[in-house]
């Protein structure tokens, strides 16, 4: 077999789903006079209730507390360009709540600060009982809510004007991506004539999935198998990635568009054969890329680049006894440890993975 490299880099250890990172010179939102910053994170814990945070020497610390006045699961989050938060909310349906950039009042000595309230909320089931999963910005303040269900029952994706007016531009089902739940969303940074977002990538289970807004079609961008979850997906511009370090891990560092996305689990592809020992000699974990026999799962953040010349992640992943053509056939695999394999000699494969 000839092994070309992998495209995936496990970067560090964390879960993240509902995050979201100031990015701008700087907010204007404050709580006792300390005005947000960049790097500043909001946080949303559900119940209705996101949070400001400043990490400090290694310490968070609060610097702002806001409610929707709902209940629901709050499970995306993120910050446009002027600096105004946005919360999904699925209590009673799928809602997206923008909340005001809060202020100093200097009508008042000593000057006070005006809370975070919700300035509008968006209706975002885009007609029917869907629940909201995430959300994400274009350049032009639209909001784009991935829904975990729509009308047909797949999941979709809604663009809402940027407000306060309740404008519904398009409503995209995910019937065609062939999948039934959906986790985590973001758009992509390659645009179009117009400067607007051309794709948004959207995670489900241990796949990613490939959104074209221009005709809604839907291709699959990476299968990590069944026993990988994937929770959470931030688009990296290119170049993005120089500007911080020159070494990802060991590995070289993406200069076009690259994936973050938050995993765990492990690739083993004869999973469901029966006699099989727990766990498998054969399941790489997914973060560490060791056997899963030699060390636990965690969650961690893969970097994945997106430069289609490089190792396709959509390939199946190897099996044992399993019969591949080769020669004028060539047969392409993904090994457990996620490489790309061409099999050039026909032949059954054995009882377990040797690379």
């Amino acid at each position: 077999m000839d092994s070309s490299k992998t495209r995936v880099c496990s970067i560090t250890t964390m879960l993240f789903l509902v995050v979201a990172f100031a990015n701008n010179a700087q907010a204007t939102g404050y709580k006792g006079g300390v005005p947000w910053q960049t790097g500043d994170i909001v946080v949303c814990s559900g119940g209705g209730t996101c949070s400001v945070l400043r990490v400090v020497g290694g310490n968070a610390i609060l610097l702002d507390q806001f409610s929707d006045g709902l209940v629901g699961n709050n499970s995306g989050v993120a910050i446009n360009n002027t600096l105004h938060v946005v919360s999904t909310d699925d209590d009673g349906g799928s809602k997206a709540v923008v909340y005001s950039v809060a202020s100093l009042n200097p009508n008042t000595s000593p000057a006070s600060a005006i809370p975070h309230a919700p300035a509008y909320t968006y209706d975002s089931s885009g007609g029917n009982g869907a629940n909201a999963k995430a959300v994400a910005f274009d350049n032009a303040g639209n909001i784009y809510v991935l829904n975990s269900s729509g009308g047909d029952g797949s999941p979709s994706i809604v663009k809402l004007g940027p407000g306060p007016t309740q404008i519904q531009l398009a409503n995209i089902s995910l019937s065609n991506c062939g999948i039934n739940q959906a986790t985590s969303m973001d758009l992509s940074a390659a645009k179009d004539a117009n400067g607007n977002s051309k794709y948004a990538y959207v995670t489900s289970g241990g796949t990613i999935q490939k959104i074209q807004f221009s005709d809604g079609s839907c291709t699959k961008f990476a299968d990590f198998g069944s026993n990988v979850t994937l929770y959470g997906i931030k688009d990296i511009p290119p170049d993005a990635l120089a500007n911080v370090t020159t070494n990802c891990n060991g590995a070289t560092c993406p200069t076009n568009e690259a994936l973050l996305v938050v995993a765990k689990g492990d690739t083993d592809p004869d999973a469901a054969e029966t006699g099989e020992s727990s766990p498998d000699p054969d399941a790489i974990n997914v973060c560490t890329n060791q056997p899963l026999t030699s060390s636990a799962l965690v969650s961690c953040a893969l970097l994945i680049d997106t430069d289609p010349t490089l190792a396709t992640l959509t390939a199946p992943l190897w099996k044992a006894k399993t019969l591949y053509p080769g020669v004028s056939n060539v047969s392409t695999i993904l090994d457990p440890q996620l490489k790309l394999q061409n099999v050039f000699t026909s032949g059954t494969s054995g009882t377990g993975a040797r690379f």
